[in-house]
């Protein structure tokens, strides 16, 4: 449900960027044996320590036009040392569909962005605003599609249909954020299965045994990172809450954006 959060007032005011609650407390992570894949295992209670603040969308072209036009691919200070110097070794100076009319509406997401991109916007972001805003953890984004209960998708545990979701290739490419709110989430946040792959801020791990003990939610390094959501590319199976995939973070396609998160207590 959308609230009126004073810290979060300038970003409604200067980036149009809104947020739902995600209260702190454990929810069900990953899959029953049996369904989905061996990456999903086993099924664990995860605690989220504190409350934070989910983008209600995925950051859109608009959201993502200020970084530009305040040279966020020239100021290193935005960047982990591995994306800076990704980013000089392959002269990156902007997302890799930026320019492509197909993908770069104004209120379609930001797609064709490495994990080091989307981790510099935040960080960009945070100064910009004097918030604690930068990518959720693998564990906060699974909560805030699901909720608590292990349900399988954000709308629960129905089948998708094209009501509630921009999947398996029906209409051949994104559409503008929040175009499905019959598929919400249970906190409220829109498109969390399907439109575009989003990156986590967490490194990838083959599986859940022992999750919580060797996660790693840190920024430095060239380690692959966690994708979550499935695109609109994809079917059923893979836009899951549970679903998972892991990819270099200098990987970019059509099917991939992010969203960000407000965590005042990280």
């Amino acid at each position: 449900m959308l609230q009126d959060v004073p810290q979060l007032r300038p970003l409604v005011k200067r980036f149009d960027m809104r947020f739902v609650e995600v209260p702190a407390g454990e929810f069900l992570m990953g899959s029953p044996d049996g369904i989905g894949y061996s990456d999903e295992y086993p099924q664990f209670m995860m605690l989220i320590d504190d409350a934070f603040w989910v983008g209600l969308t995925e950051v859109t072209n608009a959201q993502y036009q200020p970084f530009l036009d305040a040279d966020g691919y020239a100021n290193q200070a935005w960047w982990t040392a591995a994306g800076w110097q990704w980013k000089l070794d392959q002269n990156i100076t902007q997302p890799m569909y930026w320019s492509d009319t197909q993908w770069n509406s104004a209120w379609q997401p930001v797609v064709g962005v490495s994990w080091y991109e989307a981790t510099a916007y935040a960080a960009w972001l945070a100064a910009e605003t004097g918030l604690a805003i930068r990518l959720p953890t693998e564990a906060e984004w699974e909560k805030a599609a699901r909720g608590t209960d292990g349900q399988t998708y954000p709308w629960g545990n129905g089948a998708p249909t094209e009501r509630l979701l921009n999947y398996n290739s029906n209409l051949g490419q994104t559409v503008a954020v929040g175009s499905y709110p019959a598929g919400a989430s249970p906190y409220g946040a829109f498109d969390m299965a399907s439109n575009v792959w989003e990156w986590n801020a967490t490194q990838w791990v083959e599986n859940y045994a022992n999750y919580a003990i060797v996660v790693d939610d840190e920024k430095v390094g060239d380690a692959r990172r966690v994708l979550r959501g499935g695109s609109w590319e994809n079917g059923s199976n893979n836009v899951r809450s549970a679903n998972r995939v892991g990819n270099d973070p200098d990987y970019r396609n059509y099917n991939i954006g992010f969203r960000v998160v407000f965590a005042p207590g990280f």
